[in-house]
């Protein structure tokens, strides 16, 4: 099979390969917020391959990280996909595939009316080898869906424990 990307060390160098997404939207008022994918999950399918030599430790590694910010408030949550190490004249293979599920993503000291700004990336961090993307998104019926993937959720306000001020 032929991937959709490849990130190679022998042709991009040591730095992260990323495939990205964006969601732009505004803060509706001061406060914490969830962010939320709105039951969306994303897919990821492709495969790490990291390539040995006679003196070092290498790998090829896969992970899906999503990053919220505004000038105010951030929050960042990744997982990952797959690690292929080796030590030696080894090469060794790690693939990714299915659907990986976001939690709701804690921001808290928002400011009312700033934008916010959501990446989702598929980063590909090697330092002797290759990833190979086959696919990497959401699946959407309709292109408007696209657009309300990820939401913003005020979080509750939540009672001081007793005995506890708030200052």
């Amino acid at each position: 099979m032929i991937p959709a990307c490849t990130h190679d060390t022998m042709h991009e160098g040591t730095r992260p390969g990323l495939l990205e997404m964006r969601w732009r939207s505004e803060l509706p008022q001061d406060g914490s917020y969830d962010l939320v994918t709105l039951g969306y999950s994303v897919g990821a399918w492709g495969r790490v391959t990291t390539r040995g030599s006679y003196y070092g430790d290498y790998y090829a590694r896969a992970s899906v990280v999503v990053e919220a910010s505004s000038p105010s408030c951030a929050a960042k949550w990744s997982s990952e996909l797959a690690l292929a190490q080796v030590s030696g004249l080894w090469h060794r293979i790690a693939a990714f595939s299915g659907w990986l599920e976001i939690p709701d993503i804690g921001i808290s000291g928002c400011k009312a009316h700033e934008p916010i700004e959501v990446r989702l990336r598929l980063v590909g961090d090697v330092n002797r080898g290759k990833v190979d993307v086959d696919w990497f998104g959401f699946s959407a019926i309709q292109d408007d869906e696209v657009n309300r993937i990820f939401g913003i959720r005020p979080k509750p306000d939540v009672p001081a424990a007793p005995g506890v001020t708030a200052h």
